[in-house]
């Protein structure tokens, strides 16, 4: 009956206007008789279709048919092809398995070689930085994730306390080059923007600005630090060695 087959035709283009109900319109359509609107309507369905690889027999009905569209033989073998494999993100995975597993030799070759082919891989630039950490070689893991965190700064959460810890260390390995080089004033100038930090960072800065100011031969100001520190750490041996020492030069023995 044509009206049936009108009928039946509307439905099915109906159901291929929605992807849930896709595949089952172009079953109805591949066992309706073929016509130029039957054809049409099945042949839009088959290019609506976001299809994978259990979709194949769906287009060789359609291709059995019509083995000359070529736009729907390729638009099926486009829509199921494996991605080409990125260099680049295999490269940094590696390098970033290598990392949480310890291996800061391979981490960093990896992360290298993502970098030769994408130079501006903000990911691979800082998993330099984070290998860089690992190694205590602080400036060079500052420079490193700052680079990274400017180059994609939606990112930076994720690196902003390995760069934050980076800078910090970076700054007390300088006091201590000035400290060596007996710039101790210079050193206590650098130093004190440190002792504001919070929890361990700032009481390693505040014990390395308390040996400072004992160097320097200001024992009130270093036996003042000192005690500070102990007030909220009471164990701390680094405290306890470093007041002891400037008692005695003193002569305070009680």
């Amino acid at each position: 009956d044509p009206e049936d087959a009108q009928l039946s035709l509307a439905l099915a283009r109906v159901l291929s206007y929605r992807a849930e109900s896709r595949r089952q319109s172009i079953e109805q359509l591949s066992q309706m008789a073929p016509n130029s609107a039957t054809r049409a309507a099945w042949r839009q369905a088959l290019l609506w279709l976001d299809a994978d690889t259990t979709d194949q027999k769906l287009y060789e009905r359609y291709l059995q048919r019509y083995p000359d569209d070529q736009a729907v033989r390729e638009y099926f073998l486009a829509t199921t092809a494996e991605p080409e494999a990125d260099p680049v993100a295999e490269a940094r995975g590696e390098g970033y398995e290598a990392l949480d597993d310890g291996q800061l030799t391979q981490a960093q070759e990896s992360f290298e070689t993502a970098l030769d082919a994408d130079a501006e891989d903000a990911e691979a630039l800082a998993g330099l930085g984070l290998v860089a950490l690992r190694r205590q070689q602080f400036a060079q893991a500052r420079d490193q994730l700052g680079r990274a965190i400017q180059m994609a700064p939606s990112r930076a959460e994720q690196w902003q306390d390995a760069f934050r810890s980076a800078s910090f260390y970076a700054e007390m390995a300088e006091v201590r080059r000035l400290a060596a080089n007996a710039d101790v004033e210079a050193a206590l100038d650098r130093v004190a923007p440190l002792t504001r930090e919070s929890g361990a960072d700032g009481r390693a800065a505040r014990l390395l600005e308390a040996d400072l100011l004992h160097r320097q031969g200001n024992d009130e100001a270093a036996e003042q630090r000192y005690r500070q520190v102990l007030a909220q750490n009471a164990g701390n041996v680094e405290a306890i060695q470093g007041l002891v020492g400037v008692l005695r030069d003193q002569q305070r023995w009680q």
